[in-house]
């Protein structure tokens, strides 16, 4: 009888391993997401909103310190207010203080992308040099690129924490409003690259690309963070719960170490990251429905 001699303990492993996750991707744990069903209610119609909301929006000053996916946004706002005659925004592009003494929209790109403190720096600074005092809203947003699985996101949040509750105490009445940080669309991979990753995972040599789960898992993680510091108690509009669901409700997830997280619908993309035509005047029409009726 012939003896059996386990001469690559690691390779007997990894074959474990594979066989042990490729039966549980079959099986249907870790695949797709367990919840791509999963209906929201938070889509409204822009008839919802009243000619008088619309009116009141018109006459406010607004700020929005962005980066890319907020030019998205404002580009969607710009087409939607052409295609309807009840909204009226002064938008204009602009750091300047003298253009708020009259009611505009205005925005800019605020800070540098991969670094997150410096847009929560720029758009505390712009707040103190004369903004602030002339503001009916403020809000900023970070971009998909300034969070991932390396960043310290509880560093991000008490700072931003910090900085929002000194804004609030100098400029009570100015509203602030926060958002939630947008998500990139799923990892693609297939049915036998996300066995290898599983294993590699295990054995500690997967490796992270752009659209790596890990990343957008950390987004959530954020957002998560930031929802419970603000949610029913300030403003929020949940960037990245509108980018995860799709026109018919359904929200895009996935699941990371066992976690169910949500990631951009395909249909807003074209790149995976930045909203097309569609994804963006789908949620400039969000945003601004939730500003007039705030």
């Amino acid at each position: 009888m012939s003896k059996i001699t386990l001469s690559n303990p690691g390779k007997i492993l990894a074959i474990f391993l594979l066989t042990g996750a490729m039966f549980l991707l079959v099986s249907g744990y870790g695949g797709k997401g367990m919840a791509d069903r999963q209906i929201t209610n938070s889509i409204q119609s822009l008839k919802q909103v009243s000619p008088q909301q619309w009116k009141a929006l018109s006459q406010k000053k607004i700020f929005f310190g962005h980066q890319s996916v907020g030019n998205n946004i404002m580009q969607g706002i710009g087409e939607v207010q052409a295609n309807d005659p009840e909204i009226h925004l002064n938008i204009i592009r602009t750091k300047d203080r003298a253009d708020f003494v009259k009611p505009v929209f205005a925005h800019s790109e605020i800070g540098k992308n991969d670094y997150p403190l410096t847009k929560i720096k720029d758009f505390v600074h712009l707040m103190e040099d004369g903004f602030g005092d002339r503001l009916d809203m403020a809000f900023m947003k970070f971009c998909f690129v300034d969070i991932n699985s390396k960043t310290d996101i509880h560093k991000i949040i008490d700072n931003y924490r910090k900085s929002i509750e000194e804004l609030h105490a100098r400029y009570p009445d100015m509203t602030i409003i926060h958002f939630t940080v947008p998500l990139l669309r799923k990892e693609k991979t297939s049915t036998i690259n996300s066995v290898k990753n599983f294993v590699k995972g295990i054995m500690g040599k997967k490796k992270e690309n752009f659209f790596s789960s890990s990343h957008n898992a950390a987004r959530n993680e954020y957002n998560k963070l930031l929802l419970r510091y603000y949610g029913g108690k300030e403003p929020v509009f949940d960037l990245a719960k509108l980018e995860s669901t799709d026109p018919a409700g359904n929200r895009q997830t996935f699941t990371y170490d066992g976690r169910k997280y949500y990631a951009l619908t395909p249909e807003y993309t074209e790149d995976g990251g930045h909203l097309n035509l569609k994804g963006r005047k789908y949620i400039a029409e969000q945003l601004l429905i939730f500003l007039a009726k705030l």
